[in-house]
């Protein structure tokens, strides 16, 4: 359900962004043509601002798009980690009961890699 929800509100934002962008191109065209002639003194500076303000909010859209769809991204990036880690550790489990000595199998522990490139005494992991 939240799929469709999403849909629905990207469909709609992008709609309004689509819009307001639509209105300043339109407004640019006639300004520059049909209405050129006609704007002058206040006319002509009301008539840019609104021109100015459709354009700024249809960029202000585009921002708003922008941040949630990476945010919408980094959190299907954590929850596949997630789910994951959560597989990798079942499956350990799962494999951890068919040892037949209830998991005590000596196994070598894995190697901790840090961020930086060394292992946990210091020594670097990658070239």
């Amino acid at each position: 359900m939240g799929v469709d929800r999403n849909k629905a509100s990207d469909a709609r934002r992008r709609g309004v962004g689509t819009l307001f962008l639509g209105g300043s191109l339109i407004m640019v065209v006639w300004g520059q043509t049909a209405l050129k002639p006609a704007l002058q003194g206040l006319e002509f500076i009301l008539y840019w601002a609104v021109c100015m303000c459709l354009t700024f909010l249809a960029l202000m859209t585009a921002l708003l798009d922008l941040w949630i769809v990476r945010r919408r991204g980094r959190e299907q990036k954590k929850k596949l980690v997630r789910d994951t880690l959560l597989d990798i550790q079942m499956d350990k489990e799962r494999d951890n009961g068919k040892d037949g000595d209830g998991g005590s199998a000596a196994r070598a522990p894995l190697p901790v890699r840090r961020s930086n490139g060394t292992d946990e005494h210091g020594k670097r992991t990658c070239r």
